[in-house]
């Protein structure tokens, strides 16, 4: 009889196992959707301008597993264009573009202070410090981490936020039949 439990045993292992390596290929397919996504609702969202990239870059999908990190996607990696400058900050009253991130000449007084970093490197540091709350097998979390992402999504609207939010949604019924 316990040679007949232990059979029942080893193949509903296998039978997890192979749920749970589908599961997680979905997942990073969901991910890769998620971060094309939060690229195109930035890049089209109507009177953005990114005058040094680091808000663009910043933008990173995040796969974890039972807790843990397991792979980030991020917008550094798609658009190939790294910020031309750290951050900018309130600390300075005006900063002068003779050629922007975006290729423009223009001038920018910054309203948030930062911590005057790089946006790409805020992904990778949000990506390992993060944790989801929840207790659930595969998480996946879309972030913009610069300090003034709620500013440009609140204030102006051109963050791309709220679409990749509503995407999320459909990609997920999508995919994963929910």
């Amino acid at each position: 009889m316990s040679e007949i439990k232990a059979q029942i045993h080893k193949a509903m292992e296998e039978f997890l196992l192979g749920i749970d390596k589908d599961l997680e290929k979905r997942c990073r397919f969901i991910c890769e959707e998620l971060i094309d996504e939060a690229i195109k609702n930035r890049e089209g969202s109507k009177g953005k301008h990114d005058f040094t990239g680091n808000f663009l870059n910043s933008i990173v999908v995040c796969l974890y597993k039972k807790g843990s990190p397991l792979v980030a996607y991020s917008a550094a990696e798609k658009v190939g264009k790294r910020p031309i400058q750290k951050k900018m900050s309130a600390v300075r009253k005006l900063y002068i573009f003779e050629k922007d991130y975006e290729e423009s000449k223009s001038q920018y007084k910054p309203e948030q202070y930062t911590d005057m970093g790089y946006g790409n490197v805020d992904a990778i540091r949000f990506f390992q410090s993060y944790r989801p709350k929840g207790n659930f097998l595969f998480d996946i979390v879309v972030a913009y981490p610069v300090e003034y992402a709620s500013f440009i999504e609140i204030k102006r609207g051109t963050a791309g936020y709220f679409k990749t939010k509503e995407e999320a949604k459909n990609i997920a019924i999508t995919y994963l039949g929910i």
